[in-house]
């Protein structure tokens, strides 16, 4: 964070508020709310680690919120900064906030972005591996996904089959520019959100009485009206990215029907269970709208989390 308060600082001197009254000569809607998107969502990915977590129910919060907080300000200060500064900020394409840097700070400031931006990446690297990983060992653990994904290192206890995979799926799209991997990664994001939000509503319909350590503090109605726009703006994600390109399309058709395959023998356990009479088996009753999210498939709950009214 260091270097882009660096760089607001420097900015200051150049700032012409006029720069704002400027518009650009294209503007793509669809892609705004793309990136938008991309850069503002994930966070319901730490559920799928919340049994790595000490004292989740305390930890997490505290995290979400000091993370969503400082996310926002790297967005807006630098942003705002770079569009004061430069005129140009029109024609702004991937990496030009360096070149703002090394207009307003000198070829310092722009090594020093560059340099952030390079660890910054390999985080969002490391995050995503992580949450994708734990994901598959859980749903491993829980039959929804082959066994052998639930592999893990004798010594260090990581899923390491599953990071294998990940590898693997890494290495067919690092040929993607950045904006077809955007649309990808949004795709499955957003459709995830969909069945998150979704989740959360039929769990409070068909189990009200259920443990709820994170309860929203409203009825069913209430939760329902309270995801309504946020399911509106993940379809509306979904269908735009999926139309991007056909090399992103081919690769999200081929995504789904991979999910399909995987979910197919467990559908037909479902319903030989249920046609000899035995009940599927239930959400987590620890879970709640978060087991929708994912943490019930967390591999391991450090201490209980404790219930808030």
């Amino acid at each position: 964070m260091s270097p882009y308060l660096a760089l607001v600082v420097a900015a200051l001197p150049r700032a012409r508020p006029a720069n704002f009254r400027l518009r650009p000569t294209k503007f793509k809607p669809a892609a705004m709310v793309s990136v938008a998107y991309w850069s503002l969502s994930g966070f319901d990915s730490v559920s799928t680690f919340a049994g790595e977590v000490e004292a989740p129910h305390r930890t997490l919060p505290r995290a979400l919120l000091c993370g969503c907080l400082l996310m926002v300000v790297c967005y807006v200060l630098p942003l705002t900064a770079g569009v004061l500064a430069d005129e140009e900020w029109a024609h702004w394409k991937d990496g030009s906030l360096t070149h703002v840097a090394q207009l307003v700070g000198g070829r310092w400031l722009g090594g020093w972005v560059l340099a952030s931006s390079a660890l910054s990446n390999w985080g969002l690297f490391s995050s995503e591996l992580l949450e994708d990983s734990f994901q598959l060992l859980g749903m491993a653990e829980a039959g929804l996904a082959p066994r052998f994904f639930a592999v893990r290192h004798p010594r260090l206890g990581t899923p390491l089959l599953a990071i294998l995979f990940q590898l693997v799926i890494l290495s067919a799209l690092i040929g993607f520019d950045f904006e077809s991997i955007m649309c990808i990664d949004n795709f499955f994001s957003a459709a995830a959100a969909t069945l998150e939000f979704a989740a959360a509503v039929q769990l409070r319909r068909r189990r009200p009485a259920m443990s709820r350590p994170f309860r929203i503090p409203c009825g069913t109605a209430g939760v329902a009206a309270l995801v309504a726009l946020p399911i509106v703006i993940a379809l509306f994600v979904c269908v735009s990215t999926a139309m991007e390109t056909r090399a992103t399309l081919t690769i999200i058709v081929v995504g789904l029907a991979f999910g399909l395959l995987l979910y197919l023998p467990l559908w037909l356990r479902s319903g030989a269970a249920e046609a000899e009479g035995a009940e599927p088996a239930a959400p987590s009753e620890e879970g709640g709208e978060q087991g929708a999210a994912g943490d019930s498939c967390a591999p391991r709950v450090n201490s209980p989390p404790r219930a808030i009214s």
